[in-house]
């Protein structure tokens, strides 16, 4: 979990502030602009802007809404980069504890990113932000060829930040668990990624039927790691590892609201003992079960309902803490299991836009998504 903890020094210095949003600046009025209006230019005098988009057949309801809800997480983790506090902090607050547990291997991989980031901070915080907020919009943007590139590009990048980044989302980790973003978030970016960059007709006839299938593993491991009595789940009182968790968080600032949500679930989890970690076992073995039968569209709406609560009572919505880099992991999961509901089989409505509008549009708002990427 990020965002959290105090720091020995200040990590957002203003000499280092002000430096780290002049880059930001700078990139977007010199090399993103010049790029995205070089893009236009080239696009409008091939003629290919008004045929954006235009080149594949149309897209599937189930297609187009994982397309844009991890467009959409993309945006927001772009977003979450432009924090005052990302050069600094990135490095050792976010990226170094991940390694605590990791097989020594992986811990080298980790240590030789954030020696890579303490060498170069506003430099790959200024790229990283703009990186990630070009992924989410063309994304957005683009259901054709270009979109289905930068999906590929996407996953290709949300793994490299899961293994150098997140030390593989902390499967090697003493105190993994699935409320405490076990199997990372980026896992779920990358493995919705390399959907969307398979063709359309192939995502079309298997993602709910696989996807369902990989979730129905994911829970039971889930499951039995919970269950293990060295994650402290079973313990009563102050030591209940959700309990120490959810004052940390709640401790961070945030909307007092959400505060109390997250401090009160710890309480509650330390109260009950073992009883609460009992009924989040139930709960991970029965979604797993419904998965691989494939009751219905119980199991997604299992993984959807639930996941979006312990979302924000246990994870605190992984927004908070001026370190944040992405949702955390139950967002993008609930968010997966809702692209299974057999209701996205339907045909996709005609949009309100006319199309030539459109397909204008878009193109010219996707080569500055490109230009931000590259």
């Amino acid at each position: 979990m990020t965002g959290m903890g105090p720091h020995s020094f200040s990590l957002t210095n203003p000499l280092v502030t002000a430096l780290f949003h002049h880059g930001l600046l700078v990139v977007a009025v010199t090399w993103i602009v010049m790029i995205a209006v070089i893009g236009v230019l080239a696009l409008l005098a091939t003629g290919r802007l008004t045929r954006f988009n235009m080149a594949t057949a149309p897209e599937t309801r189930r297609r187009r809404f994982v397309r844009l809800a991890f467009a959409g997480l993309w945006f927001v983790a772009g977003l979450l980069q432009f924090q005052s506090a990302m050069p600094l902090g990135m490095a050792n607050e976010v990226i170094s504890p991940s390694a605590d547990g990791a097989p020594r291997w992986l811990a080298a991989i980790v240590h030789a990113g954030v020696g890579v980031w303490n060498n170069h901070p506003l430099a790959l915080s200024v790229a990283v932000a703009w990186f990630q907020v070009g992924l989410g919009v063309v994304l957005a943007l683009s259901s054709g060829r270009t979109g289905r590139v930068i999906a590929g590009l996407s996953s290709l990048y949300a793994l490299f930040i899961w293994v150098a980044g997140n030390a593989a989302g902390g499967i090697f980790s003493p105190t993994s668990s699935l409320l405490f973003g076990w199997p990372g978030a980026t896992a779920f970016y990358a493995y919705a990624g390399g959907w969307l960059w398979v063709a359309p007709d192939t995502f079309e006839k298997h993602f709910a039927r696989v996807t369902g299938r990989v979730m129905a593993l994911l829970f039971l491991v889930a499951a039995a790691l919970q269950a293990l009595p060295s994650r402290g789940f079973w313990h009563g009182g102050n030591t209940n590892a959700l309990t120490v968790m959810s004052q940390s968080m709640s401790a961070v600032a945030q909307p007092s609201w959400l505060a109390w949500i997250v401090r009160h679930t710890g309480v509650l989890a330390g109260t009950m003992g073992g009883g609460f970690n009992l009924v989040v076992i139930l709960w991970l073995t029965v979604t797993a079960v419904l998965w691989w039968r494939e009751i219905g569209n119980s199991g997604a709406w299992s993984t959807a309902i639930v996941g979006v609560v312990l979302w924000m009572t246990v994870q605190d919505t992984g927004l908070f803490g001026g370190l944040a880099t992405d949702v955390n992991s139950l967002l993008p999961m609930a968010l997966l299991a809702v692209g299974c509901l057999s209701g996205f089989s339907r045909p996709p409505k005609n949009p309100r836009l006319p199309q030539e509008l459109r397909t204008l549009s878009a193109g010219v708002l996707a080569t500055f998504g490109v230009a931000m990427i590259l």
